[in-house]
C-alpha cells in the first residue's frame, strides 16, 4: 500500500479486528509497526499493541485519522522470552472506515559487543581488508534506478565497438536469418520507434513482418525493402504469427511490441551465441524499461533456464528468439490462448527445446508496455493447466502473490510416506524461557501439518528433553541415539540418521524450525514426487518476520548465500524470486525434502564438511546427478537460526574443501544472473 508516496507491505483488516502471534524474543527487543487507515473525513481509528507472557505486560496505542493518507509508527518495548503480541484496532469517532492497515510488523534488537566483534572478524577473514572496505562502501551507496542508469551507460557499446561487431559478422560460420513480428496495432510514432531501432542493428540478416496499416504509417526510407514483409490486413494475434511460421524462410522467430526497442547489438548477440551453441532452439535476453526521456530503468535480470519457474510465471519475457521449425512442430500459436500466446508456446517448448540465456540487456520496453505481461492474462492459467495435463499431471492453478505469478498445485501420489528426520541435542531455547527447541518443533508439526502420511525420526545424542516423549506419543515416531568420539560432525550425524529411514521420502528438519501453514509439507511433496526434481527447499522466516531463506546462490558472499537474507518477509525480490516457485543451485538443509534413493545416489552429506556447506555440497551433487533443485514459497516455516550452535564463523578448512571440490561451478550459478552483485545477496546490480 502506498500512501503519500510512502510504500509499505501491509495487511488490510476490518476495524475491530485483532491479530495475535507468539514469539521468543531476545533482550532489549522493540516492536515497530506502521499504521494507516482509509475512509471518510472525521474517521479516527485507534491502533493498539500489547504484550504479555514472560516478564511484565505492557501496551501502547496510536490514533490515526483516516483522511490524512499518511503512515504513523507505533513502537512498543518488549521483554525477553516467550511472548504473546496482540495488535488490535477499533473505531474512535466518525463514520466507519473502509479498512485499517497494519504495515508489516518488525521486531528489532541490538547486537551484543561480542556478536559485533565476531561479525567483523568473519567479514575481514572472508573478504580481506580491501573487500571489507568495498562492502562497507557499497552498503551505503545509492541504490535504485540511478545506479542502474549509470551501470547501463557503462555497459553500452560505443560506435567503435559496434563497428567492430559489424565487421565480425563476415567471419561467422553461420548467419541465422531472424524473422521479427511486430505485434498488434500501435500508434504510428510507436511503430516508427521500434522500426528505427531495427535500422540500427549491426547484424543485417533479419526481416520484419508487420500489418498493412503499420507499414503504411512508416515514413519513406525508415525500413529497407529488403527487410520488409507485409501481412494481410486481417491477420492479427495467433493468425499473424502462424502465417509467418508458414511463410517465412527464416531460421528463427521473435515478436516485438510497438514502442519497444532493440539494442543495436541485440541480433548480433543472438547470432553470435548460435554460432557458439548451434543446438539451441530458444534464446532469451535480459531487458529493461525505457522512459520517454530516454532513461533506462527497472531492469529484469533473469535466471538461466528454470523449468519450474516457467510454470510459475513467463519469466523469459523479451527478447525471446525461437527456432522457427521447432515452433511449427510444437503446433505454433493457439488462438484459444490469446492474451498469453508467448507463454502457451514457451510451456509447450519447455519439454524438449534446448534453451539458452543471454545475460545482456538487449530489449528495452517502452513505458507504455511495461504492463504487457504474457503470464498476467487469465489465459495464462489455462495454458499452465493445459500443459500440465498434456504431461499427465493433474493440477489446480490459482493466482500467486503478484500479477503474473501463478501457483500450480499438483495432485499428490498415494504412498508418498515422509520420514521427518530431526537431529537434536536437547538444546534449550536461547530466549531464556527454559523450554527446549525440540518441543516447539514437535508441537508445530503436530498442530500445523495437514499432510497425514509421515512419521518422525528423532536423532539425539543420548538424551531427550522433558516433555518430548509426551509430544512424540501423538505421532508415529522412532528414536535413535548418535554417539561420536572426537569433534562433532553434523554430516556424519545426518548420514547416520538417514541410514535408519525406510520411507521413500526424507525430510531433514532442524529442531529450531516450526511450521507456519498447515500445508507446508504437502507443498514440498508436490515437487519431490516428480522424478526430475532431486531436492526441495522451503521459505523460512526469522521469528520477527524477516526472511531467513528463499533459496541459495553459490559464489555469492563467498561460497554461497541465502538470497534476500534478513529482508522484510513481504519482499518479492528480483524477478519475484521470493514469491514464486523456482529452480536454484541449493536450498538449506534446515528444511530439505528429498527421495531416499536420490540421497543415496548423491552420496549423502560430505563428512569432510562437518558443520558448514554440507547442504550446499549435497545439492550440488544432486544437480550433478542430473536432478533439479526447487524452492517453493508455499512451504513456510519459522527458523530460529543459530539457536543450536550460536553465532559462529565459517571454518577455513571447509571453505577450502568447497573450493577444491566445486571450483569454477561456484563462480557460475546458472540461476543467479551474472549482472548481479557477488558481494551482496540482495540482487543489486554488479558494479
Amino acid at each position: 500500500m502506498t500512501l503519500n508516496g510512502q510504500s509499505r507491505d501491509s495487511l488490510h483488516v476490518p476495524v475491530a479486528a485483532d491479530l495475535a502471534f507468539h514469539l521468543r524474543l531476545p533482550r532489549r527487543s522493540m516492536l515497530l509497526a506502521d499504521c494507516a487507515a482509509t475512509g471518510d473525513r472525521g474517521t479516527t481509528i485507534r491502533f493498539e499493541a500489547s504484550v504479555s507472557g514472560a516478564g511484565p505486560s505492557s501496551r501502547t496505542f496510536i490514533d490515526v485519522d483516516a483522511d490524512t493518507g499518511r503512515w504513523k509508527r507505533l513502537t512498543l518495548p518488549l521483554p525477553p522470552g516467550l511472548q504473546r503480541i496482540r495488535l488490535s484496532t477499533r473505531l474512535l469517532s466518525g463514520p466507519p472506515a473502509r479498512t485499517a492497515l497494519w504495515g508489516e510488523p518488525v521486531i528489532t534488537w541490538p547486537k551484543s559487543a561480542a556478536e559485533l566483534r565476531r561479525s567483523a572478524f568473519f567479514v575481514l577473514r572472508a573478504y580481506g581488508l580491501r573487500g571489507t572496505f568495498r562492502r562497507l562502501r557499497d552498503s551505503v551507496a545509492p541504490a535504485g534506478d540511478d545506479v542502474y542508469a549509470g551501470w547501463f551507460a557503462a555497459k553500452t557499446r560505443g560506435h567503435a565497438e559496434l563497428a567492430q561487431l559489424r565487421s565480425n559478422v563476415a567471419g561467422m560460420a553461420c548467419r541465422p536469418h531472424v524473422a521479427l513480428c511486430l505485434n498488434h496495432e500501435g500508434a504510428a510514432d510507436a511503430v516508427v520507434r521500434t522500426v528505427r531501432s531495427l535500422g540500427r542493428q549491426v547484424y543485417p540478416n533479419w526481416e520484419l513482418w508487420l500489418s498493412r496499416s503499420a507499414d503504411s504509417s512508416l515514413p519513406d526510407g525508415v525500413l529497407s525493402p529488403a527487410h520488409r514483409r507485409v501481412l494481410p490486413e486481417d491477420d492479427v494475434g495467433a493468425a499473424a504469427r502462424n502465417r509467418i511460421l508458414d511463410s517465412s524462410s527464416a531460421d528463427f522467430f521473435a515478436t516485438l511490441e510497438p514502442g519497444d526497442e532493440l539494442a543495436p547489438d541485440a541480433l548480433f548477440e543472438v547470432a553470435n551465441r548460435l554460432n557458439a551453441e548451434p543446438e539451441l532452439d530458444v534464446l532469451y535476453s535480459d531487458e529493461d524499461e525505457l522512459t520517454p526521456s530516454g532513461t533506462h530503468r527497472s531492469p529484469k535480470f533473469k535466471p538461466g533456464w528454470s523449468p519450474e519457474h516457467l510454470l510459475a510465471r513467463m519469466y523469459l519475457g523479451r527478447l525471446t528468439v525461437i527456432r522457427l521449425p521447432t515452433a511449427s512442430r510444437a503446433g505454433g500459436y493457439r488462438s484459444s490462448f490469446e492474451g498469453a500466446l508467448d507463454y502457451d508456446l514457451a510451456l509447450r517448448l519447455s519439454t524438449h527445446a534446448r534453451v539458452g540465456h543471454i545475460a545482456r540487456v538487449l530489449y528495452h520496453r517502452s513505458s507504455d508496455n511495461v504492463d504487457v505481461a504474457s503470464s498476467a492474462h487469465p489465459a495464462a492459467a489455462r495454458a499452465i493447466d493445459a500443459h500440465c495435463r498434456a504431461q499427465g499431471r493433474e493440477v489446480e492453478v490459482s493466482a500467486g502473490a503478484a500479477a503474473g505469478v501463478w501457483r500450480a498445485r499438483y495432485r499428490l501420489t498415494p504412498g508418498a510416506r515422509v520420514t521427518i528426520v530431526i537431529p537434536t541435542d536437547a538444546q534449550a531455547s536461547p530466549d531464556g524461557d527454559g523450554e527446549p527447541l525440540l518441543l516447539h518443533c514437535l508441537r508445530g508439526i503436530q498442530e500445523r501439518t495437514s499432510y497425514a502420511d509421515y512419521d518422525v525420526l528423532i536423532v539425539d545424542n543420548g538424551r531427550l528433553p522433558d516433555g518430548a516423549r509426551e509430544l512424540l506419543d501423538g505421532v508415529p515416531h522412532r528414536r535413535v541415539s548418535y554417539s561420536y568420539q572426537g569433534p562433532f560432525n553434523f554430516s556424519d550425524k545426518i548420514n547416520f540418521a538417514v541410514s535408519h529411514v525406510e520411507a521413500p521420502y526424507v525430510l531433514l528438519l532442524n529442531d529450531d524450525v516450526e511450521p507456519i501453514n498447515p500445508d507446508w509439507l504437502s507443498a514440498m511433496v508436490e515437487y519431490a514426487q516428480q522424478e526430475p526434481i532431486g531436492a526441495v527447499g522451503a521459505k523460512l522466516f526469522y521469528p520477527d518476520g524477516r526472511l531467513q531463506h528463499a533459496g541459495v546462490a553459490v559464489g555469492v558472499s563467498g561460497i554461497a548465500a541465502h538470497l534476500l537474507h534478513q529482508h522484510p518477509g513481504g519482499t518479492q525480490g528480483c524477478g519475484g524470486l521470493a514469491i514464486a516457485v523456482r529452480n536454484c543451485s541449493a536450498v538449506t538443509g534446515a528444511c530439505l525434502l528429498t527421495r531416499r534413493r536420490v540421497y543415496a545416489e548423491a552420496g549423502g552429506f560430505n563428512t569432510r564438511l562437518a558443520v558448514d556447506f554440507n547442504d550446499v555440497d549435497f545439492c550440488l551433487k544432486v544437480r550433478r546427478a542430473g536432478y533439479r533443485i526447487v524452492f517453493t514459497p508455499y512451504a513456510r516455516l519459522y527458523h530460529h537460526e543459530s539457536a543450536s550452535f550460536g553465532v559462529r564463523s565459517q571454518r577455513e578448512s571447509e571453505v577450502e574443501e568447497m573450493r577444491r571440490t566445486w571450483g569454477g561451478i561456484l563462480d557460475n550459478d546458472p540461476y543467479y544472473n551474472p549482472n548481479l552483485s557477488r558481494d551482496f545477496p540482495d540482487c543489486r546490480v554488479r558494479t
